[in-house]
Order: structure tokens, then sequence, then C-alpha cells
């Protein structure tokens, strides 16, 4: 219910037919012209960059330092605009000297043939009480106490999706599709995330020490790494930016984390992994950009 309300107040507020007329100009200066998907874009977008500031400069020389004092510097959670808009759009950083590229949903979305709603709002399943598809916005329901995917508008250019109904495809068929390409891009989000989590490979691009000041945690007096990770008791991963001004607090009378000092560009790899980790689609939405920026970052974190 607070989705759709928000949905509505945009509308309300901005009118529907500006909002899928006219292409939208998002926080950071793109410019979004997905049709009805510019309305899904109003939250799904970045937050501006000077929320995350200072952000990685591609014209970082090798000897210049960016300073991170903040355990939120990344940007905002919901990032599917940038991500479809790729390489057109202000959201992964792209390190000079690579080559970066977009799938077709990018151009689909461009051209207003594919749009958020096709696959997030699919023919409800389930009645009144909907399952999946419409205003639920999953893809998946149970059904007969097994996981099962809504299809039936993916199908319109995934035409080689033959198995399953004409509507649906059981979990295990859903996953197999395409699971190449899926596995690869989570197959590289674990190998940055070691590499960030690694502090003999964060060590070579730390201008400064980056020892934890603070007796209370379990990594005091340790070199600490640009990225942290936790699994709750339910399964799920998070990750987090130990970082911070590094100064005693005069109320709690505890040290923050020590600020996270790197060296040249090499921070646009932590921006990348939150990037591609908040977009959650495993390069569904934009596969070819998603793998150029992961295979640039892990080359970038393993130079010598």
């Amino acid at each position: 219910k607070e989705f759709l309300d928000a949905c509505i107040g945009v509308i309300k507020y901005d009118r529907i037919f500006y909002s899928t007329k006219i292409p939208r100009r998002l926080r950071r200066g793109d410019s979004f012209g997905g049709g009805k998907s510019n309305l899904c874009v109003q939250c799904h977008q970045p937050r501006n960059t000077s929320s995350v500031s200072p952000a990685p400069n591609v014209n970082a020389a090798a000897t210049d330092t960016l300073t991170i004092t903040t355990p939120r510097w990344y940007q905002h959670y919901g990032v599917q605009a940038q991500m479809f808009l790729g390489t057109g759009g202000n959201g992964g950083f792209q390190f000079p000297g690579y080559s970066y590229s977009n799938s077709g949903h990018t151009s689909l979305i461009q051209a207003k043939t594919l749009g958020c709603i096709d696959c997030h709002m699919q023919e409800p399943v389930g009645g009144g009480a909907a399952k999946a598809g419409g205003h639920t916005m999953w893809l998946a329901y149970e059904a007969e106490g097994n996981e099962t995917f809504i299809v039936k508008d993916c199908k319109v250019c995934h035409s080689d999706i033959t198995t399953g109904t004409a509507t649906t495809l059981s979990a295990t068929a859903f996953n197999a599709y395409k699971s190449n390409a899926r596995n690869n891009i989570a197959a590289q989000i674990d190998t940055l995330a070691n590499l960030l989590m690694d502090t003999t490979i964060t060590k070579k691009w730390n201008a400064g020490s980056r020892v934890d000041l603070e007796p209370t945690r379990t990594t005091y007096g340790k070199t600490l790494p640009w990225l942290t990770k936790s699994v709750d008791a339910e399964g799920q991963v998070s990750y987090s930016v130990p970082a911070g001004d590094g100064k005693k607090s005069t109320s709690t009378n505890l040290y923050a984390y020590p600020p996270i000092k790197a060296k040249g560009v090499r921070a646009g790899a932590l921006w990348n992994f939150m990037f591609i980790e908040h977009d959650r689609s495993e390069g569904v939405h934009n596969y070819q950009y998603a793998k150029s920026l992961l295979s640039a970052s892990i080359a970038e974190l393993n130079k010598p």
C-alpha cells in the first residue's frame, strides 16, 4: 500500500500525462524517456552525488586521493533508472581504458517498446487477492507449494522460453533460463566483494592508515577493508562501508571508523559494487553494462 500511495502521489502532483510523455530529468541530471517507466524512475533512481561527496573522478591522477568519511558512500538503493541508462547515464564509474556497452533492454526502454510494468506488472495471478503481477510488483508466487514465475509478457521478446505454461515457468526452469549470464554476474559480484573485503588488496590502494582505534570493536588494532559483509538470521546478506571521520565522539566516547583515503580512481570499484548490488537484478536489467563495470573494477583492484 505504501508503494501504491507513493505512485498515486506522484501522479496527482505531476499529472500522469507529463510523467509518461515527457522525458524525466533525474536528480543526477540524466534524461530518462521511458514512457510509462518514467513514473517508476521517480523513485527508482540514485540520489544526487552531493549526498555522497566526493564522487569518484575519472580524471583523477594516480597521485590523487579520494577521502570517504561516511558508511553511506554509495548511491541510493533504487538505482534501476541509471542501470537501464547504462553508458548513457551517470550510474556506474567507468574506468578509463575499458569498453562499456548496454544490453537490448536499454534500447527497448528508450524506444518505449519495453518498460518496467511489462515485467513487474504483468496480468495478476490469484484473482482479487493477487499473488503476483499487477500492483504486487512480484514476478514469483507459490503455486501448489512450488515457487512459480510469471513470464507471459517476457515471452514477447524471449520467444526461446518454450517450457512451462503459456504464462508461467517453474522456479527451476526460470533459474535455468539464461543461467550462464546471471551466474556470471553473481560470480563477478562475489569476486569484487571479496577483493574489497581483502585488506591485502585494499591496503595497496590506501593513502594512509586504516587501523581501527575503537577498543570495543572486534576489529580494534586491525587494518580495515573497504567493505564488510553481514548475514542475518534469515540468511539475508548485506554489505556496508566501514568508514567515518576517525574521530572520538563526545557523546558516546567511541571512535568512528577511520576514513578511506583511496588512491587515484580505485574508489570507483567500491562505487560500482554498491551500484550493481543495489540494482538487485543480477544483470537482468542491463547485463552488458553490469558485466563491463564489474570486469573493469576487478581488473583495477588486481593491478600491482
